[in-house]
């Protein structure tokens, strides 16, 4: 199957999104601005997600439709 435009570029953004995401969730903990963006993150990749199931959408890349966004809230491990 092919994926049609539309889908290629609802994956390109999940996956802009899911970095960008993971990105802030490493300065959540510290700078109110970055969990802020966090949040906004969470919930733009949850509706995105909600919407590709009531569509019925079958993701091209796995790990899109495997990925939890509530991981996104749990905190980041710091590196040593």
């Amino acid at each position: 199957m092919i994926p049609s435009k539309e889908q290629v570029v609802l994956e390109e953004l999940l996956t802009a999104a899911i970095d960008a995401a993971m990105k802030a969730r490493q300065k959540a903990a510290t700078d109110p601005f970055e969990n802020g963006r966090l949040m906004a993150y969470y919930d733009v990749i949850r509706w995105a997600q909600e919407q590709a199931q009531v569509l019925e959408l079958q993701f091209v890349d796995k790990s899109l439709a495997a990925f939890n966004p509530d991981d996104l809230l749990k905190p980041a491990k710091q590196a040593a």
